[in-house]
């Protein structure tokens, strides 16, 4: 896979963290207003269809999802009508921060080793 393809897939794996991480939030504040409804996110389905794929197919559907993501994530949230676990959602809502950061530290890695490409190693 080139930088290119998997700086795609970085950036929709990106979209996925953060939807995880607003989703655990809004929950949080749902449970402290004593809200009855949960929001869980599945992306099973989009993993399946985009490993089943080649290469480069597989970096362009990750582009195009990454381009509309706010109009696309909704198909992989579902609505349930129970009370959230307070301490479940501040679980769900570290994780999805520390794999947003994780990624976040891999992109500016992959950056700077393209910058550094670029200019031949000269600072």
């Amino acid at each position: 896979m080139n930088e290119v393809n998997s700086i795609e897939m970085l950036r929709l794996a990106m979209n996925m963290a953060a939807t995880e991480q607003r989703l655990a939030m809004q929950n949080i504040a749902s449970a402290n207003a004593q809200v009855k409804s949960t929001s869980e996110v599945n992306f099973d389905a989009l993993l399946e269809e985009l490993n089943s794929l080649p290469p480069d197919v597989r970096a362009e559907l990750a582009k195009q999802y990454s381009d509309s993501w706010h109009t696309q994530e909704g198909q992989f949230v579902s609505e349930y009508a129970r009370t959230s676990k307070l301490d479940e959602e501040v679980a769900l809502s570290m994780k999805a921060a520390g794999k947003f950061n994780k990624m976040t530290e891999v992109l500016n890695r992959k950056m700077g080793l393209m910058r550094l490409a670029v200019s031949g190693g000269k600072q």
